[in-house]
This record gives C-alpha cells, structure tokens and sequence, in this order.
C-alpha cells in the first residue's frame, strides 16, 4: 500500500503498482492521475491538480483519458474524502454516483464512487 497523498517518495511511487498518467502544459506538468485495475474494476487511486492550474480543465481531461482508454474494464471507482465538496461534483459531473460513505479514520469520513464504464460496439461487417 503507498503511504499519504502529499508524502511519498519517488521510490514509493514507483514500487505502489499504480499506473500514472500526467497532463503537462508545455513542460510544465500540472495533474496526475493513477490507479490499479483489479478484475474487471479500474480504481483511482490519486487525482491532483496543482494549485495554479485549478478548475483549469485538467481533472476532467484525466477523467476522460482513463475512461476511453482500452483497458478493457467495466467500472471506475474513486474515493474521495466527504467534506472535499469540489472533487465531489467533479465526479457527479462526469456520470459517478455515490455508492456510499465510510469512516477511514476517526473522524474522516470517506465518500465512494462508482461508473459503469460504457463501450462504443464495434461496427458490424457491411456497415
């Protein structure tokens, strides 16, 4: 398991089994996504933006990326902490619900999401 949000080192990162994906203006890299795919289930692990590119379109351009791609899943999960209003309506605004909320430590309450990952059909023969 990596440790805190905020606090790893890069060898921790590299050894968590996440897969990273990163959105970059120029050389400037402003917003990290990872996650695990377990079975038919993709889960977010991380979602940053940096400060000075907030509410700039790069959460949901991560969002998208992981749901198109081909990795062959059925559901996205994230989590989120209840009182992080903001990651909260990002998630509804991209077709999350809220499948429920639990207490991951005394007193900081955790609110889960979950997407059916929806796949064009390939063309028929003929079409």
């Amino acid at each position: 398991m990596c440790k805190a949000p905020l606090r790893d080192t890069v060898d921790a990162l590299r050894r968590c089994g996440e897969t990273f994906y990163g959105y970059f203006d120029g050389e400037a890299f402003t917003a990290v996504v990872s996650y695990k795919i377990r079975g038919p289930w993709l889960d977010i692990h991380r979602l940053f933006v940096s400060p000075d590119h907030l509410r700039k379109g790069r959460a949901s351009a991560l969002l998208r990326f992981v749901e198109i791609a081909d990795i062959g899943v059925e559901r996205i999960t994230v989590s989120t902490g209840s009182k992080n209003t903001p990651a909260g309506k990002l998630y509804i605004a991209h077709g999350f619900v809220s499948t429920g909320e639990f207490e991951a430590s005394p007193g900081l309450f955790v609110t889960r999401f979950e997407k059916t990952v929806r796949r064009l059909a390939a063309p028929s023969d003929g079409c």
